[in-house]
Parts: C-alpha cells; sequence; structure tokens
C-alpha cells in the first residue's frame, strides 16, 4: 500500500555510476500531482539516465528514488506499470505491429482488472488525443517517424499513469507538431517529466526546469529563473534573451549561438 504520508515522486541524493563514471550525481528533487519537470542540459550531462532512473528503469547507485514513499525500482512491476508509463527515446515495438496493437500494450498492467470494452476505449482514446484515431489499422513500419513517436506517447496514455516520463519526447517532429505535443503533455492533468534539447519548448511546458551538468542539477526553478542569462551562457555556451513576437504582448524565451569573432 502506497504511503500517504509521502505522496509524489521524490529524488533523494541519487546518483547513478557506470564502470567508474559518475552519471548522476547527488540530484534531489520533488515532483507533485499533476506538475511539469523539464530536463535540460548538453549532451553527455546525464539526462536520459535520470529519466530512468525516475522512471524506476535503473536503480540509483546511491541514493533513493520513490513514488509514494515507495522505491521504483524496487517495487514490483505492475506496481510501476500501474503508476508510471515512460517513453524513450529510440522506442522501437515490433514494426509488424498495427498502430492499434502497438498502443494496447500499455493496457497490459491492467487487463484483469477492467472489462475488455474498456481496454478497447482506452486505446481509442489514447490514440484520438495525440490525432492518429485514422491510423489505427495501419503496420508501424508504415508510418512516418513523427507517427511513431506519436504512437508511441499514445501507448503510454493508454496506460493511464500518474507519472510520465518522456526522454526526448519532440524527436521525429516537426516544429508545429513539437509545440501540440507538449501543449498534449500539459493538459494530461498527470506529473509529466520531460528531457528536452529545444530550449525554446521550455517555458511553454513546464513548471520548473532542472538543469544538469555533468551529472549533477545547476539550477531547479521555474523557467525564467532556471534559463537565466548567467546559467544559459554558463551551462550552454549560448547567450538569451526574451522577445515579443509581432501582435502578442508575452514576451518568448529566445537562444542564440555566439558567432566566432
Amino acid at each position: 500500500m502506497d504511503d500517504e504520508g509521502e505522496r509524489g515522486l521524490a529524488v533523494e541524493g541519487a546518483g547513478f555510476a557506470l564502470g567508474g563514471r559518475s552519471l548522476v550525481d547527488g540530484v534531489t528533487l520533488r515532483l507533485g500531482r499533476g506538475e511539469r519537470l523539464a530536463v535540460v542540459g548538453p549532451n553527455g550531462a546525464g539526462k536520459t539516465t535520470l529519466a530512468r532512473l525516475m522512471a524506476g528503469l535503473a536503480a540509483p547507485t546511491r541514493g533513493r528514488v520513490t513514488l509514494h514513499g515507495r522505491s521504483l525500482h524496487a517495487a514490483p512491476a505492475r506496481w510501476r506499470a500501474l503508476r508510471v508509463a515512460a517513453v524513450a527515446q529510440n522506442d522501437a515495438p515490433d514494426p509488424r505491429l498495427s498502430l492499434a496493437e502497438s498502443v494496447a500494450l500499455g493496457r497490459v498492467p491492467h487487463r484483469g482488472r477492467v472489462p475488455a470494452a474498456e481496454h478497447a476505449r482506452a486505446v481509442g482514446a489514447a490514440l484520438e488525443r495525440v490525432g492518429l484515431g485514422h491510423l489505427a489499422g495501419r503496420r508501424l513500419d508504415a508510418l512516418s517517424g513523427g507517427e511513431r513517436q506519436r504512437g508511441a506517447i499514445a501507448r503510454a496514455l493508454a496506460q493511464e499513469p500518474e507519472l510520465l516520463v518522456l526522454d526526448e519526447p519532440t524527436n521525429h517532429l516537426d516544429p508545429r507538431a513539437r509545440a501540440d505535443m507538449l501543449d498534449l503533455a500539459r493538459g494530461l492533468g498527470v506529473a509529466v517529466v520531460a528531457v528536452l534539447h529545444d530550449l525554446a519548448l521550455v517555458a511553454p511546458f513546464a513548471d520548473r526546469v532542472a538543469v544538469l551538468d555533468r551529472g549533477r542539477v545547476v539550477a531547479l526553478a521555474p523557467p525564467a529563473e532556471a534559463l537565466a542569462p548567467a546559467v544559459v551562457r554558463a551551462v550552454f555556451a549560448m547567450d538569451s534573451f526574451t522577445a515579443t513576437p509581432p501582435g502578442s504582448s508575452r514576451g518568448v524565451m529566445v537562444f542564440h549561438a555566439p558567432q566566432p569573432a
């Protein structure tokens, strides 16, 4: 049974080392119900490793990662699957499956718990939410990269989790589809962790941002603070500023790589 006194996801001094090399080092953060966290950092900063720890797919080599007070990696697989869904960067189910069959894999933890009709409803609803209902019967190997990516997210939605961990969810998507996908993630009503490379996508999506550099969190705050010019310059060697698009009263964050002299 979940510990009612320790609700939500807690990462406490978590580290992960492999072959004597520390990939994640001393990360501490909490994620409440419905909160959206973006994880950003340069290549090799430890973003994917941290996402795997937060999804319970890897065990920390020190510290702990818990959901409702229970160790995620040590919990029974079904307990975890009923609460946490993850979409990896290189999600590659059997290409011979139809899209609907692939999405239905997200219902495996619920088998025996609800009527068969509920599984079909959940699969259909997940496909509609990502705009792929019309492609339900198409094989995965006949879909575009962007369609397969949205299908992977639909499978996670069909799982009906309370925590969704997305590692580069906007891979293979065009700019409009990237914004739409993160808008969808914002409206799910569940806690979402998203590893993002495009810093311009962070502010519209996230409540808070964890900036990683060499495995350590160097900033953990709302977007405007976590991606302040001094942080962006130190971690990404880029300039940042706020600009107001024509016809809008709302500023957007802009990131620019300085040109060599």
